[in-house]
């Protein structure tokens, strides 16, 4: 299971990568403007969140972890960096 959650991760890098590049970005890392700098948090995608909540808990040895606070996933989607999504459990 691990191999194919590292294999999905590194397909995701791969499709946001290309799609940023296919949209004229200049790539990461993203520069941002000091004063137009804000915490991620703020950029809390609600869809996101209840996607990558069921995906979590879909594995009873990963929800036991987020239990126990063992264990922590934070998801930034860069592919609009004008627009960020963040999610995390």
């Amino acid at each position: 299971m691990a191999t194919r959650l590292l294999a999905l991760a590194l397909l995701l890098l791969v499709v946001v990568t290309a799609r940023a590049q296919d949209l004229g970005s200049t790539g990461l890392p993203v520069r941002v403007a000091s004063e137009e700098w804000v915490p991620l948090r703020t950029a809390a995608d609600v869809t996101l969140q209840r996607r990558l909540t069921t995906r979590l808990n879909r594995n009873p040895r990963w929800r036991e972890l987020i239990r126990r606070k063992r264990m922590a996933v934070a998801v930034v989607d860069l592919s609009d960096p004008e627009h960020p999504r963040f999610a995390a459990v």
